[in-house]
């Protein structure tokens, strides 16, 4: 379908809020004469966050917002504050059980993720980094010791 611009308009009622907005305020939908979405860009958020929580997680908002309360608006790995960080807080599962664990910040739940939510992953880093990288003997002590997964 093509849209005709003489007929799109400067602003549109939403029909989930039914506030006037300006056109900019609606994404594109090229199968509407308008050429515009029903719902606000705001509104179709809120249903997409929701959705996406359902599906996703099988929470609702509602627990998101509980964990957010009872984590004081924190990450719960670095325990940075929702206002300092760039992106939301992310709802941080267990990929074999499904169960929700918390909410974490962008990078910390990419470390759980990277790691595979193997605790000895994270134990090994932890030791890594406190000993600020490991010399020459020390890896081959690691070595001798079988700490490294050959494959055979």
């Amino acid at each position: 379908m093509t849209v005709n611009l003489a007929v799109v308009p400067q602003g549109k009622a939403c029909s989930k809020c039914e506030k006037e907005k300006p056109a900019s305020d609606f994404h594109h939908n090229r199968s509407r004469l308008d050429g515009l979405q029903d719902w606000c860009r705001d509104c179709h958020a809120v249903v997409t966050r929701k959705n996406h929580l359902k599906r996703q997680y099988g929470i609702t908002s509602e627990d998101y917002d509980v964990m957010y309360q009872a984590q004081c608006g924190c990450c719960v790995g670095c325990g940075k504050h929702q206002l300092t960080l760039t992106a939301a807080l992310h709802v941080d599962h267990n990929h074999d059980t499904g169960k929700v664990r918390g909410l974490l910040c962008r990078h910390c739940n990419l470390i759980a993720g990277h790691a595979k939510d193997s605790l000895r992953t994270l134990h090994r880093i932890t030791d890594y980094i406190a000993a600020d990288g490991y010399t020459l003997e020390e890896l081959k002590g690691l070595r001798d010791r079988g700490y490294f997964d050959i494959p055979q």
